[in-house]
């Protein structure tokens, strides 16, 4: 067995201690004389507190020596405002492989006023049955402006390295930020970092006859901006991290994290190979469904991934690493982690000689994989790509709402890493045309004698859309009430009715056809007034001015919303307002409001589009751009048309 292979089912599991993590000390250090004055901090007014400092001090595990690695973790912090009294609650992910210890709590008040934290105001919750994981919440009592709350606790694991990186920044300005790093002689590490603000990392290095220390810390750095479709905070924080990319064991030298080469040499020869080694009952089971698909090899490779992604639940599990069990146990159990259901899929296939690559992918909500060093914890999951003539097929058989071939939104344009022990590459993942992912409504009312509107409509989603209501309930009563709540709220003064609603999953598409009556209470009798645009109502979400804004854009897809409107009504009625047609051609996107009215015939038609075309935007011009066709959007939409009796 390669020394490594006991090492690597703990890879992925020691990811979560991020914001909340903090800084190591033996005891509580005396409260500084300007720490007691600070009622505000420079260039951030209003911010609701401050860390005074966050400290860690990680000991890697002298594997010949010692039975575990440990992290001391320490964080102060000071309320300012009212609003900063709720940061009194305090919460610390731990679980099977990333134990904690040794937490403990104390509230200085203005008056000198110290209380410990009390043990009954601290509380460990389950966060994952599957995977052991757990979240220790702390609640500090009477907290006050003013107050400094510190606390500190110690985590160990049983790995000889920590791949995490420490995050300098917090949400709250923090006047020091601090990691220090023991690492014993036997390991050899490859320093990484990013800045994001501006500001130096600072460092230090002592050898030591044991091993290195490695001292690094930002001092004076704002809290990071909370602004409208931000990036996640891991993506906007200076980070640090060592890579371990050899250690010495018995006076022999073993390669660990030097390269992609060598991580997916591991993977592939280790932990990978032990799962694929027990596929026996995979196999069975892949030429009995590619039997019953027939012998077009899309058909089998389709057969293949809504089996493992319908039949084989999903367990609460992330990460490109597996149990320590074997495909045929996936199969047998019927559950797996999105990375062992690739794997079980990549057997299957490759019972059929079909060949597949394993790709390694980063949700872009929890930060983006840095491919400049080689990390497994940058990624969430493994899915596969497969070819299919001139096809490249994206399978990720972990969601049951997502459609043969696609990619969920949150993968889309990120980086990923072909998993290969010869030619291993970092690629970027296709993005789908903003026309893919539509809504449609399409609308017929009518204004009855008494000018009441009543009518019926359809909902077409399509796309990314249509993945974000996918199985949302398991049968199709729950999907109906779900989707005549849904209406409700889109068409507020009307009651919905005769709600149908049809999914098909292979085309991702959703269609939801409905009846629509407007409430006596909003029957006006001589006046009609409605919306033309709804339900697709744009507000401006971009409230800063683009001098002001200083993240880039992230949205949640790219994505095209349609509305077309006809609208008849009885004689006796006039037109008094229509909305003004409108249109934007920008870039980033375009909006249009057409309008057309027949008083003769006592018809209008109303179609509005307006699309966004990328999910994510950098630079203040782009910003400028975007925020104007917002600005347009939501303007246009606001407009009424209105129909009167003289």
């Amino acid at each position: 067995m390669h020394p490594m292979r006991k090492f690597f089912p703990a890879l992925c599991l020691l990811a979560g201690l991020v914001f909340s993590a903090a800084a190591g000390a033996a005891a509580f250090p005396p409260i500084a004389d300007s720490e007691k004055a600070l009622t505000a901090v420079a260039g951030q007014p209003g911010a609701p507190g401050v860390v005074l400092f966050r400290k860690a001090l990680l000991k890697f595990r002298d594997h010949a020596r010692e039975a575990n690695s440990r992290m001391d973790v320490q964080v102060r912090i000071k309320v300012l405002t009212e609003e900063g009294k709720n940061l009194g609650e305090v919460e610390i992910p731990h679980g099977r492989q990333l134990r904690l210890d040794n937490f403990e709590g104390r509230v200085v008040r203005p008056d000198g006023s110290e209380q410990a934290l009390p043990k009954d105001a601290i509380f460990v919750e389950r966060r994952s049955r599957s995977r052991k994981a757990f979240v220790t919440r702390a609640a500090f009592p009477n907290v006050q402006v003013g107050s400094i709350l510190d606390f500190r606790y110690t985590l160990y694991w049983d790995d000889f390295y920590y791949l995490e990186p420490w995050f300098f920044h917090d949400a709250l300005p923090t006047l020091h930020s601090e990691v220090i790093y023991e690492v014993p002689a036997s390991l050899v590490v490859q320093v990484w970092g990013k800045e994001t603000s501006g500001a130096k990392i600072q460092s230090e290095t002592q050898k030591r006859q044991k091993g290195t220390t490695y001292k690094v810390w930002m001092d004076d750095l704002p809290g990071l901006p909370n602004e409208p479709f931000s990036f996640p905070k891991e993506d906007l924080s200076s980070r640090f991290v060592l890579i371990p990319t050899h250690i010495y064991l018995s006076g022999d030298a073993f390669p660990l994290l030097e390269s992609w080469k060598q991580l997916s040499t591991l993977m592939l020869d280790e932990a990978y190979k032990s799962f694929l080694a027990g596929d026996r009952l995979a196999g069975i089971e892949a030429k009995r469904l590619a039997a019953g698909a027939g012998k077009e090899r899309r058909a089998q490779i389709r057969a293949l991934y809504e089996f493992v992604r319908d039949e084989v639940r999903t367990a609460d599990s992330t990460g490109v690493s597996v149990r320590g069990v074997k495909a045929d146990e996936v199969l047998d159990q019927r559950a797996g982690s999105a990375s062992e259901k690739s794997l079980l899929l990549f057997a299957m296939l490759d019972a059929l000689k079909i060949p597949a690559k394993i790709l390694w992918v980063a949700n872009r909500h929890d930060g983006r994989a840095e491919l400049e060093v080689p990390n497994p914890t940058w990624f969430e999951a493994a899915i596969l790509q497969v070819e299919d003539g001139s096809e490249i097929l994206s399978l990720d058989p972990s969601d049951r709402s997502l459609a043969f071939g696609r990619l969920p939104p949150y993968y889309e344009g990120t980086g990923a890493v072909v998993v290969d022990r010869k030619k291993p590459e970092a690629v970027i993942l296709p993005s789908s045309p903003h026309a893919s992912s539509l809504q449609r409504a399409t609308m017929s009312l009518a204004v009855d004698a008494d000018g009441k509107l009543a009518g019926s409509g359809e909902l077409a989603l399509e796309g990314h859309y249509a993945w974000r209501w996918a199985r949302a309930k398991e049968t199709p009563e729950e999907a109906i009430q779900l989707w005549l709540d849904k209406l409700a709220e889109l068409f507020p003064g009307f009651e919905p009715s005769a709600v149908t609603v049809a999914e098909d999953l292979r085309e991702q598409r959703l269609t939801v056809g409905f009846k629509l009556d407007q409430r006596a209470e909003n029957v006006l009798g001589d006046e009609v007034s409605l919306l033309p645009s709804r339900p697709h109502v744009a507000t401006q979400p971009l409230s800063l001015p683009p001098e002001q804004r200083l993240t880039p854009v992230m949205l949640p897809f790219a994505a095209l919303d349609e509305t077309r409107l006809t609208l008849t009504w009885a004689e006796g009625f006039e037109i008094d307002a229509l909305p003004k047609e409108a249109s934007l051609e920008t870039p980033l996107g375009a909006y249009s409001l057409a309008v057309k009215a027949d008083p003769a015939a006592r018809r209008a038609e109303v179609v509005r589009r307006f699309g966004r075309h990328k999910h994510e935007i950098h630079g203040q011009e782009n910003y400028a751009v975007l925020r104007k066709l917002y600005e347009k959007a939501s303007q246009s939409d606001a407009q009424t048309l209105v129909l009167v009796r003289p």
